[in-house]
């Protein structure tokens, strides 16, 4: 799936603060990241209006976000064109973006399309996945599913695990390039060795099945486990079934109810709460009052440490 606009675009942020600046910049970044607006707006817009690239970014997303001002998207738009027709590449990657959802541009893949191709070509990272997702979906260009290929491997090769796991799947499936399930599980396992909670729970399901691995529940539970703690509710799911059978982990229906629990609580998943009732029956009231003890804590802490 392509990156959720919301969390592409404060990535983009995080990569304008590591950009080298000049004098006036540095103070107006420095004030943004203290959420003193009115500071920063006093040093990005002279040198936004003199034409600097990276301060017209900057004050197109506060234009943008409404911060320090009213909230005025065309306007945030405006700034960011310019930075992007300087060249810069996290402006270029979000005019991508705006035009791709019609935020303070009219919608228009094409030019969405242009735009990831720009920063790409610089090699902006995200840029580079989003141009992989148009061209293997065909949004707004023809569908070429050996070109998505060429750029999920560039942002691959770049760390960014969403390419590796997009890379694994066309390799899984010979989409756009020779099926070879080797590459797919290398991809996948660079993914999930990254944190990958959704590539970790898809390889712990792989395991537990021997779907293209030698079938191996202890190496299951290990991914499930990894995912879990991350809050992957799925893999709260799965974790709980494996204890309460007792498969790559001794049978346990503390931490069984505790996993269901969790899921339980997060969705009332129907799954979820029948694993719960259905190890309840076989444990003491003291457990599941332990149980239900330890699911309250694990949520407390955001799962850390919770298995």
């Amino acid at each position: 799936m392509k990156y959720a606009m919301k969390v592409a675009i404060a990535l983009l942020l995080v990569a304008a603060f590591s950009a080298p600046a000049m004098a006036g910049f540095e103070e107006g970044l420095a004030a943004y990241k203290k959420d003193d607006f009115a500071t920063a707006l006093k040093e990005f817009r002279p040198l936004a209006e003199k034409g600097n690239a990276q301060a017209q970014y900057m004050l197109g997303r506060m234009h943008y976000f409404g911060r320090g001002m009213p909230q005025d998207e065309v306007k945030g738009a405006e700034w960011i064109h310019k930075a992007a027709t300087q060249g810069h590449m996290e402006a270029q990657t979000m005019l991508g973006f705006l035009y791709d959802s019609g935020n303070g541009v009219p919608r228009n893949a094409a030019k969405s399309v242009e735009w990831f191709q720009k920063a790409a070509a610089q090699g902006q990272v995200i840029a580079q996945y989003q141009l992989a997702f148009k061209y293997k979906h065909g949004d707004g260009v023809p569908r070429d599913a050996s070109k998505a290929v060429e750029w999920y491997q560039k942002a691959a090769a770049q760390g960014d695990t969403d390419a590796q796991y997009a890379l694994g799947l066309m390799y899984s499936s010979g989409d756009g390039i020779p099926r070879n399930d080797v590459k797919a599980m290398e991809w996948f396992q660079k993914a999930a060795a990254q944190g990958n909670a959704k590539v970790q729970v898809m390889l712990g399901a792989l395991y537990e099945r021997g779907d293209g691995v030698p079938k191996d529940d202890v190496k299951a539970v290990a991914w499930y486990r990894k995912a879990a703690v991350q809050g992957n509710e799925p893999a709260q799911l799965s974790l709980g079934r494996m204890y309460a059978a007792g498969t790559g982990v001794p049978q346990d229906y503390v931490r069984a109810h505790m996993w269901f629990d969790t899921r339980a609580q997060s969705d009332n998943s129907v799954d979820a709460v029948n694993g719960r009732d259905s190890v309840a029956k076989k444990m003491t009231p003291q457990q599941i009052a332990q149980a239900q003890k330890l699911a309250r804590e694990c949520k407390q802490r955001e799962f850390k440490g919770c298995d």
